[in-house]
């Protein structure tokens, strides 16, 4: 139903907690999940990316019957502005406890666009 692209920032638990709310979405609302990319953060001065840290091909192949990863998103959705379309959610925009049919009702639909 579309693509989930996971961005996160902070420590390493808190990278740790993004990647599997990410994969647990992605497979919640049958989409497939980008490898996530960590952001650079001042604070933690780190520039680690997940390949640095996890290894990919077990992650992968870990997941493979839970949801789809890939480890970028097709050329021809690359030059995209996700944003301008809409299709961009936050975890601000999220309840902090959202249950599985908020997912369905709130984001499905933006997948789907």
């Amino acid at each position: 139903t579309g693509f989930i692209l996971a961005s996160a920032n902070g420590g390493l638990n808190q990278q740790r907690v993004a990647v599997c709310n990410a994969a647990a979405v992605a497979s919640m609302l049958n989409a497939t999940l980008v490898i996530p990319r960590f952001l650079y953060s001042n604070v933690w001065k780190d520039p680690s990316q997940f390949s640095d840290i996890y290894q990919e091909k077990t992650f992968m192949s870990t997941l493979k019957d839970d949801v789809r990863i890939v480890k970028e998103l097709p050329s021809h959705l690359k030059s995209l502005n996700f944003q301008a379309m809409g299709s961009v959610v936050t975890d601000a925009d999220l309840p902090k406890e959202a249950t599985v049919d908020y997912y369905i009702k709130n984001v499905l639909p933006i997948l789907q666009r």
